[in-house]
């Protein structure tokens, strides 16, 4: 059996704010219920406080926590990094050779049909698509031949979108109908975009301009102007930093920001065809600049009814990339992109072996419909090998003549005039798409500026706000976990422990994927033995994982005289080793002179496998998860297999006890107090610093992959994950 002793405050009141690490930060009190822990399961060993053992804990804190040789750092830093670079590369690779052989219109409509299909699973759950949407008119301003009505629909319940309808004054029979989806520099009111909005009312066309989720009226976090904050932050990129917190709350129900977003455009379509005169066979969407076009281009991939589709910096060269492309460019292009924070341009599963749904491939299941592939600086058209696919495609449909582009000058790094910076898109680049639409859709459409003193773009007003009541994201998402939870509950009811656990176990795999441990031949590749002390010895070891990956191990013991295998643990922590030498050497070196093996563990992406301190929204740690995320191998489905790597080798030596080894997770972050303010701007001095929660995690999961485990103990661990729905932030 099991002992699991979770350390945390149970007499506190539950989280408000997000989730938090519990109060008790004193490593030796943890000790002391851990050992406690340990004698309840019978393994036959105490580990009191002693004279000898506060000299040890001295010795151990300032041993050096470094395994690999100081020639290797960096490499070893750089590790993960590599492995996950060379996925990607194999997914580019996969995707070029499957090209290669589609001769025929018949081959890309397999291929098309597979990897839609792929995109479909990888963005999460689907709500029924509703049979009417509810709208409403919350306002009207009559301009210059044309009309804007402030609306708000509601996209699933309780989710509502803000928008702004443009709409002829005097509209034709039948009209073309535009959807716009904006970038993440500015929401509807942006000047470009009302221009655009009344550029083509003006020409008999409707046109919607919703807000995204988290911009604009829609906006999660209540940092729209700095009146609402008492220290500087950043307002105008608030909207675009706290994407991750929404990104995060979807995907922790099964969901992904891009599926909500695709979703909102495609109940936009929903809107247009609903006004009396949008004739449903010219449906145009346009994605701006800045994160625009992404879902622009998925929203066009997955509803057919939109007939042509803009998006701008998807699907090829971005305004990051080299310009002018190099001559190889078919082999040494980055097709599928690679991880950030910002979930929208590195989706997950995107580069999953076998099921790949790479930018590319998606701007190209729009064909044979009409596309502007759209750049916002300079394009190197020659060079550039998704155009020529492209033209390859449209071309098996005999529709070479519904390809268009769009693009501006200069690059990232000029300054207008020099360069086409825009904030959605710019009037240059607007040029090519109105010479497109007048020749596919007839759209005879003249620039116009709407005068600048005209706003008035507010959709939920007070009066609606009391009528509709909108909820926020995480109160919805909230109630969906809520359900998930009771549905769980319920299915394990009747079910023992052990029943319950191997229930646990089967789901969790389905959602981790491949965990298994290294083959059982796994051996150390490195070791260095010394006794620095009272008889104790430490050994500085690498070990190798199935994949080739090198992780660092520290493990002290005490000789003593009786020859039998001794138990051990296992250390886990996001700080790695150094934690644990830094913060708990009192404690390790208690359970050293009571006989145990101590074996502090650096998984990858901790200790020495991270690439620096910070775990936060900005941090290479967070483009690796979202990298391994795109490669389909979540980053804590790596760490579990190395853990459980840790755990095979460790059964292997000759003086541990397999049947007595336990796990320990801990962080060494400092304790967050129950009324921390978390309500704070992103990339603001005042943000307190994020809890790791990883090696209490990994513990948990560890001792649900393996039954042997024989104790476990969880330090300052997160108290839910529902905890994580409990406000915005």
């Amino acid at each position: 059996m099991i002992n699991a002793v979770h350390i945390s405050d149970h007499d506190a009141d539950p989280p408000r704010q997000g989730c938090r690490a519990s109060r008790f930060s004193v490593v030796g009190v943890v000790l002391r219920v851990f050992v406690a822990a340990i004698a309840l399961v019978g393994l036959g060993t105490t580990a009191l406080a002693t004279d000898e053992s506060a000299s040890l804990a001295t010795a151990v804190g300032e041993l050096s926590p470094n395994v690999f040789p100081s020639d290797r750092h960096d490499a070893s830093r750089k590790s993960l990094s590599r492995d996950l670079h060379a996925r990607i590369q194999a997914a580019n690779d996969a995707s070029r050779a499957v090209w290669s052989k589609i001769d025929t219109l018949e081959q890309w409509r397999r291929f098309r049909a597979e990897h839609v299909e792929h995109l479909r699973e990888g963005l999460g759950r689907w709500p029924t698509v509703p049979a009417n949407i509810r709208r409403r008119v919350t306002g009207s301003i009559a301009a210059d031949d044309y009309v804007v009505d402030n609306i708000v629909y509601e996209s699933r319940p309780g989710l509502w979108v803000t928008a702004n309808l443009y709409r002829p004054a005097n509209p034709p029979a039948a009209s073309a109908g535009i959807i716009i989806s904006h970038s993440h520099h500015a929401p509807k009111h942006q000047r470009e975009l009302q221009d655009m909005g009344a550029t083509w009312a003006r020409a008999g066309c409707y046109v919607l301009v919703p807000d995204h989720l988290g911009h604009g009226e829609r906006g999660q976090h209540g940092f729209a102007a700095e009146k609402d904050y008492p220290q500087a932050f950043r307002v105008g990129r608030q909207d675009y930093y706290f994407r991750y917190d929404s990104s995060v709350q979807l995907y922790l129900v099964g969901e992904s920001l891009m599926g909500l977003m695709a979703w909102d455009l495609m109940r936009g379509v929903d809107v247009l065809l609903s006004q009396p005169n949008v004739d449903r066979n010219r449906i145009i969407m346009l994605g701006a600049v800045a994160g625009g076009g992404d879902p622009c281009a998925v929203a066009a991939a997955l509803d057919k009814r939109i007939s042509c589709a803009v998006p701008f910096n998807f699907g090829g060269p971005q305004p990051e990339t080299r310009y002018p492309l190099p001559e190889d460019a078919e082999t040494s292009f980055n097709y599928a992109g690679g991880g950030s924070w910002e979930s929208t341009r590195n989706l997950a599963n995107s580069a999953r072996s076998g099921e790949t749904f790479l930018p590319w491939e998606i701007v190209a299941a729009i064909a044979p419909r009409r596309l502007v592939y759209g750049h916002e600086f300079s394009w190197d058209r020659q060079r550039d090998p998704v155009w020529k696919r492209f033209e390859r495609v449209w071309a098996l449909h005999d529709a070479a003549e519904h390809l268009e582009f769009a693009h501006g000058r200069g690059d990232l790094k000029s300054s207008p005039p020099a360069a086409t910076h825009c904030n959605n898109i710019g009037e240059e680049h607007r040029k090519s798409i109105n010479e497109a639409l007048q020749r596919w859709f007839d759209i005879d459409a003249r620039e116009y500026r709407v005068p600048r003193t005209t706003n008035g773009t507010t959709a939920m007003t007070a009066a609606a706000a009391e009528e509709l009541k909108p909820r926020k994201l995480y109160e919805l998402l909230r109630d969906t976990a809520d359900e998930s939870l009771a549905a769980a509950r319920k299915q394990r009811g009747d079910m023992s422990p052990y029943e319950i656990r191997r229930s646990l176990r089967a789901d969790l795999m389905r959602l981790l994927g491949d965990v298994e441990a290294a083959p059982a031949d796994v051996t150390a590749v490195e070791r260095t033995t010394f006794e620095f002390g009272g008889g104790v010895n430490a050994e500085r070891i690498l070990i190798k994982t199935s994949q080739g990956m090198e992780l660092p191990l520290l493990i002290l013991s005490k000789e003593g005289r009786d020859p039998a295998p001794r138990p051990a643990v296992i250390g886990l922590s996001q700080s790695g080793k150094a934690g644990f030498l830094a913060d708990a050497a009192a404690g390790i070196a208690r359970l050293v002179e009571a006989g145990w093996a101590v074996c502090l563990a650096d998984v990858r992406d901790t200790g020495e496998l991270a690439a620096d301190d910070s775990h936060g929204q900005f941090s290479t740690s967070t483009d690796r998860a979202a990298t391994a995320l795109m490669v389909g191998d979540c980053l804590v489905a790596q760490q579990l297999r190395d853990a459980r790597t840790v755990l095979a080798f460790l059964r292997k030596r000759e003086d541990v006890d397999s049947a007595r080894v336990a796990v320990w997770g801990a962080t060494f972050a400092p304790a967050r107090a129950a009324d921390t303010n978390v309500r704070v701007p992103r990339r603001s001095d005042d943000r307190p610093r994020d809890v790791e929660p990883l090696g209490g995690l990994l513990a948990l999961l560890l001792a649900v992959c393996d039954d042997s485990i024989a104790a476990v103990c969880v330090d300052r661990g997160l108290l839910s994950f529902r905890g994580v729905l409990e406000s915005e932030f």
